[in-house]
């Protein structure tokens, strides 16, 4: 199959009508979007397991939940949109050298996946057992992660970028073909 820069001008004025340069633009500026996107979430992740380099842990129970509707204004009420929510999460924790009970309490979006009696690694200062954050394991590092962070929603945004790239690609490798299948058909034998 040829490349575009081996067609001659008529050739490529013919792809160009159906959109070939348009989807090779977006095609491939959609292609660096997602690396970016990806690249800027390890590093995301990795701050945050480098966070934890400063902290000791010890394993705490989530003892509440709760889910506050707060209005928000500035949208319309239609179909129950128009409301935000805030998730607070309460989790026990004793570190080992302090001997009773703490308490960390803090609101995040991600803080609504997590249930009453689950289990969560809390990580605090040793010098200073309050300043404290719950992490969970990341799937994708195998490491522990401020439990507070979405680190996934990144990543599907994305995928279905991705998809928007390689579909665009996909197209444009279409069109090629068309063009040389067409060609090919009106060279006589």
């Amino acid at each position: 199959m040829k490349r575009y820069k081996d067609l001659t001008e008529e050739e490529k004025k013919v792809l160009n009508s159906q959109g070939y340069a348009f989807n090779r633009i977006v095609g491939t500026g959609a292609l660096i979007v997602v690396v970016i996107i990806i690249v800027i979430n390890l590093i995301c992740r990795f701050v945050g397991i480098k966070q934890a380099s400063d902290y000791v842990y010890t394993e705490g129970t989530v003892i509440s939940t709760s889910e506050d509707k707060i209005p928000n204004p500035g949208v319309r009420r239609k179909r129950g949109r128009g409301n935000r929510y805030l998730y607070s999460v309460t989790i026990a924790y004793t570190p080992p050298k302090e001997g009773y009970e703490m308490v960390y309490h803090g609101m995040a979006e991600s803080y609504r996946y997590l249930r009453e009696g689950q289990t969560l690694r809390v990580y605090y200062k040793e010098d200073s057992p309050y300043t404290s954050y719950p992490a969970k394991l990341d799937w994708l590092t195998g490491q522990y992660l401020p439990a507070d962070q979405s680190y996934n929603l990144p990543l599907v945004i994305a995928g279905v970028i991705l998809v928007i790239g390689v579909a665009l690609t996909a197209d444009n490798r279409k069109s090629l073909k068309k063009l040389e299948k067409k060609k090919a058909e009106e060279q006589p034998d």
